[in-house]
């Protein structure tokens, strides 16, 4: 259809004479809109693609200056003086340019035009294919949105995840964005786009009841416009939210499942083009890439607060969690810091070597990380002392488990050069309560309670409660 135009250049009246019916056979089944005009710039005919794509029938049109179809006269104008100056150049112009809807919508095109004429060369009509650019112009618009965003150095992981999902409901004309982690058949929002903020990061479903369970399995994005009309319209998720529109993608991390990208609303939509499947998928390689470095950047922070010897936290790592504990202590209004110290480690470097002094520390750690819970503090803050801070913990339950690790520890066998090397712990620990001004008066009582322990022989613990009371009343 183009070729015919380019080729030609003016096309012969001969050949379509201004015959709607050899019209339609050779450009009513155009994608782009074909608009023929008389001499004068009159509609006499326009394609399929061109009625639903300025949103008029042929009757509401023909005899009608082609005026009505530009956003602005100056425009008609201009294309028009483009037409006479080529009077005798024997190839189309092609032109850019806003046209308008029905509906008032200004979308920009380009059209490729050329003139109709009889045997004489007397110029008949004109003929006119408008490609609409408003979808290219809309992928330029997102993907300029992504590069300033993804470049953006100033913007931590998470605002540029943010900043995408926001990208991708304005592009989608869709309200809601998530970010999913999926671990087995859970489905948890990582992070989200809703209105109101209706939904939040930390919200878990049944991975079942929702969309997603398609997106996991399918090859390529999965594509929802009218989901009542589909046959998900029976699936759980449509049953409870209703959503009508969606479009998913899984995310993959360095090399395996993460979650998924995706973007839905209640409103049903025009089907999703084939750029909307390439636009999610860029999407996603973007979420994807953002989610592996703040993985490695984890990782690298993770090592930096790591006693590589114990397992557990280092000083670094102690100093950055410490206000965390001490604040979730706090709101709870009840938990335990405990400081432990190895009893006579020097001697065990002096005996046996530093090798066997590292495997005492190392088997330490790993018995002190298999008794604590995921949610306390453990933390080696010097060459054989440590830490624990335990929210959450009753009085009475601190005092059973620093009695529990003393024992424990006494029975802890280390093999090293066909020697067994044995050791013992002394531990303060010291109960919150509010009149603590801050975690450094609650980890000065425990250190305190811990030389306690110490003068008083080693391999036991001493509650920080019983020092102070022996304090008070000194002081009386």
């Amino acid at each position: 259809m183009v070729r015919d135009v380019e080729q030609s250049g003016d096309l012969p009246m001969s050949k379509l004479a201004l015959d709607p019916v050899l019209l339609e056979f050779h450009y009513g089944a155009s994608a782009e809109y074909a608009v023929v005009a008389d001499e004068n710039r009159h509609i006499f005919w326009m394609n399929k693609a061109a009625k639903a794509g300025f949103g008029y029938e042929s009757e509401d049109l023909v005899g009608r200056s082609t005026d009505i179809l530009y956003a602005s006269k100056q425009d008609h104008e201009r294309i028009g003086r483009e037409r006479d100056k080529s009077a005798t150049v024997m190839t189309p112009t092609n032109s850019y340019v806003n046209f308008k809807r029905q509906s008032g919508e200004v979308f920009p095109a380009e059209i490729t035009g050329g003139r109709m004429v009889d045997e004489d060369g007397e110029v008949r009509g004109y003929f006119g294919l408008v490609r609409d650019m408003s979808e290219q112009q809309h992928l330029s618009q997102t993907l300029h949105s992504l590069y300033a965003i993804t470049s953006d150095a100033e913007l931590s992981r998470t605002d540029k995840i943010q900043k995408i999902l926001e990208i991708g409901c304005r592009h989608y004309d869709l309200d809601v964005g998530i970010v999913s982690l999926i671990e087995g058949d859970q489905y948890s929002v990582l992070h989200c786009v809703s209105p109101d903020d209706a939904l939040e990061p930390g919200v878990s479903f049944d991975l079942g009841s929702t969309y997603c369970t398609h997106t996991l399995t399918a090859d390529g994005p999965k594509m929802f416009h009218r989901a009542g009309n589909s046959e998900i319209r029976t699936h759980p998720c449509y049953e409870m939210f209703k959503l009508e529109s969606y479009i998913g993608v899984p995310i993959i991390v360095e090399g395996t499942r993460f979650g998924t990208l995706n973007f839905s609303a209640a409103e049903a939509r025009e089907p999703f083009t084939h750029h909307d499947k390439e636009m999610i998928l860029l999407f996603a390689a973007w979420v994807s890439q953002e989610l592996s470095v703040e993985r490695s950047m984890a990782r690298l922070a993770q090592r930096a607060e790591t006693d590589f010897l114990t397992g557990m936290q280092n000083k670094l790592g102690f100093e950055r969690g410490k206000r965390a504990a001490w604040l979730a202590t706090r709101r709870n209004n009840i938990g335990a810091a405990f400081m432990l110290d190895l009893d006579y480690f020097k001697s065990i470097n002096d005996t046996y070597g530093h090798e066997a002094g590292d495997k005492v520390l190392a088997k330490l750690g790993q018995v002190l990380r298999d008794n604590v819970r995921a949610d306390d503090m453990l933390a080696r803050v010097g060459g054989e002392e440590f830490c624990a801070i335990m929210p959450g913990m009753h009085p009475i339950t601190a005092e059973r488990f620093a009695e529990y690790l003393v024992s424990l520890i006494g029975t802890m066998e280390v093999e090293h050069d066909g020697q067994t090397i044995r050791t013992t712990i002394s531990i303060g620990f010291s109960i919150y309560d509010s009149s603590m001004e801050s975690i450094k008066d609650w980890i000065t009582r425990a250190d305190i309670a811990l030389y306690q322990a110490k003068s008083e022989g080693r391999n036991r613990s001493c509650d920080a409660r019983r020092v102070h009371a022996q304090e008070i009343s000194r002081a009386r």
